[in-house]
């Protein structure tokens, strides 16, 4: 799926854009006030960057037009902008050698727009029934929608949130609480921090008046993990039901890929408006709808759970290569079927991701979330596991182990993908990709 771009950019802005290249963001502080209210967001975030080349002076940021910037400041000193075609071009008070790095806050506010899969939102029920939350879902690059980045997922930064919300609210996010502060006019502030650099449209906040549980979850190594769940108020009992598996598909993912990604951290889930779900990194954001007090909907939990794996600590290095999160994520659904079920129940799970209709390659596909991406995805690991087994399926999994191992909290594309497995192959994979 693209995202709509409300005006062409003109070769100025182009150039702008491409400017991209020469600076490495290392780390993004978010401190954004969510008003349900006023359906506005607002606040700062503080860029931090490397230059990769002499003279670096113009810092790009993605950020939607209708997002009202009030200042740029770099420490002391206010800096020059523009604001348009959803780019926020800034001048540096100097010029930046290859190495130096900088900080630079942005500080701005407005209402975000809905845009793809929904980038912003502020209802708690589909359809806008009633209730009222914060949440998002940014992929693949709505994240401009609502602040302010460099909204591409080959640049992964670490991340810190800081999101005030009414104080009758609790703000999930990405990693582990930090803390929570009374803030005037009965709001509250609840500051969530990760261990790893994310991409952008991984960052995550859902926020309502939700109620909580928790599990735990028990490393290969022997240590522990909390594993917590937000979901609506109502739909407490049904959750501690359905939710029952999570547990044990992490272990099973750990041993069959090697530890979860974020075991620093914790894995959580957090009860969001949408008929599906979206893996944020340690913060999977799940549709209340498939909380039903059953495990109908299990493949879904795995389905997420497998992206911490693929997609956000091995993500993509650009979109066309998006196979490699959701091709991935749905064999793994096949695999933990296998996992209960044995082989007729893996050969069954195959068979239902056949439709015999799919269209085009999976690498840069003509859509981005469709059954080619997801379901041809899945068939392509299924038979380059039998391409690969000599007596067993040793050299397949060691493969998919060497590409997380590998490429952990970094990017990387499908002919890396390739050369990876031909390393447990033994030869060119080239007539198979």
């Amino acid at each position: 799926m693209e995202l709509p771009n409300p005006s062409p950019r003109t070769s100025q802005q182009e150039a702008a854009a491409s400017s991209q290249d020469d600076v490495n963001i290392t780390h993004y502080l978010l401190d954004l006030t969510f008003d349900p209210s006023a359906r506005t967001v607002s606040g700062s975030v503080t860029v931090s960057g490397t230059s990769l080349v002499s003279g670096f002076q113009h810092l790009v940021l993605d950020l939607y037009d209708n997002m009202a910037v009030s200042s740029v400041s770099r420490g002391s000193t206010s800096l020059a902008y523009t604001h348009s075609g959803n780019l926020l071009d800034i001048t540096l008070d100097r010029a930046f050698n290859a190495g130096e790095s900088f900080d630079v806050k942005v500080s701005y506010s407005g209402s975000p727009q809905s845009t793809g899969f929904g980038s912003f939102g502020w209802n708690k029920y589909l359809y806008g029934l009633g209730g009222d939350m914060a949440w998002s879902l940014s992929e693949p690059d709505g994240a401009r929608t609502w602040w302010p980045c460099k909204d591409r997922p080959d640049d992964k930064a670490t991340v810190e949130e800081w999101w005030t919300v009414p104080d009758s609210w609790t703000a999930t996010g990405n990693g582990l609480l930090q803390g929570t502060a009374k803030k005037p006019q009965k709001r509250k502030q609840f500051k969530w921090k990760p261990l790893h650099p994310l991409t952008t449209y991984l960052v995550s906040i859902a926020a309502t008046n939700y109620s909580s549980f928790s599990d735990t979850y028990t490393t290969l190594s022997g240590g522990s993990m909390p594993v917590d769940y937000y979901v609506y108020p109502e739909d407490l009992a049904k959750a501690q039901e359905s939710f029952k598996p999570t547990v044990s598909m992490i272990h099973f993912y750990a041993e069959t890929f090697g530890e979860y990604p974020f075991v620093e951290d914790k894995y959580g889930m957090s009860a969001f408006p949408f008929s599906g779900a979206m893996e944020h990194t340690t913060n999977t954001s799940y549709g209340y709808t498939l909380i039903d007090g059953g495990h109908i909907y299990d493949y879904i939990i795995a389905h997420e759970l497998s992206h911490q794996w693929w997609g956000d600590s091995v993500s993509p290095q650009s979109w066309p290569n998006v196979w490699l999160n959701e091709g991935f994520a749905t064999y793994c659904e096949a695999l933990w079927s296998e996992h209960l079920n044995g082989a007729q129940g893996y050969q069954d799970y195959m068979n239902s991701l056949w439709s015999g209709t799919f269209t085009g390659p999976v690498y840069d596909p003509v859509d981005l979330f469709g059954s080619t991406v997801y379901d041809k995805g899945a068939w392509v690991l299924h038979m380059l596991r039998r391409v690969m087994r000599t007596t067993d399926d040793q050299p397949f999994f060691d493969g998919m182990r060497d590409w997380y191992a590998t490429r952990k909290d970094g990017v990387g594309n499908t002919a890396q993908f390739q050369q990876n497995m031909e390393g447990r192959y033994g030869s060119s994979l080239d007539w198979f990709f």
